[in-house]
């Protein structure tokens, strides 16, 4: 069932991009959600590298249990969060590079620009441990700013097709 369930939001997410991806691009408020958005998965990004968690992180998935990379994690990701992700230019490819492993992770770590809340958040024994609470306090900070904004921008696209669908269905009516 989990299987089916992202297979579903990649088809979703793939039939979004193919509608709407475009209008997406040319809309002002969209395309400032997406840069603001863009800008502090940057600053997350930095942050990590900076306190080895990229390095730390892409070793244990590929060579160690991936605690949090683990088959099946994948399905905590909506069509919304996809469509972002094809819309940042990810290939979304519809089985796992590594056997065993979330379906997003390829051989130097995820392949994904917008991470879902657990991926992010998610801090093993060890990891806690080698960042001390002052890392792990600086990073869920700028984490924290990385998935308040995701969160605005998934609300701007859902309000953006429901504006669409509603504009489309008035259009067929007149």
């Amino acid at each position: 069932m989990s299987e089916r369930s992202i297979q579903r939001n990649l088809k979703m997410a793939r039939g979004l991009f193919l509608a709407y991806g475009l209008r997406v691009g040319q809309d002002r408020h969209l395309k400032e959600l997406f840069k603001r958005y863009r800008e502090a998965i940057h600053h997350t990004g930095e942050a990590m590298q900076r306190l080895g968690v990229t390095e730390a992180c892409t070793r244990c998935a590929l060579e160690g249990m991936g605690s949090c990379c683990f088959a099946g994690v994948e399905n905590n990701y909506d069509a919304v969060l996809l469509f972002i992700n094809l819309f940042f230019g990810c290939e979304l490819t519809e089985s796992p590079e590594i056997a065993g492993k979330c379906l997003f992770v390829g051989k130097e770590g995820c392949k994904l620009v917008a991470r879902h809340y657990y991926c992010l958040r998610f801090f093993c024994d060890e990891l806690r441990a080698a960042l001390g609470s002052a890392g792990v306090g600086c990073l869920n900070e700028t984490i924290g700013r990385e998935l308040g904004l995701g969160l605005e921008l998934e609300h701007g696209l859902r309000q953006f097709w429901r504006r669409l669908q509603r504009d489309n269905f008035l259009a067929g009516r007149s």
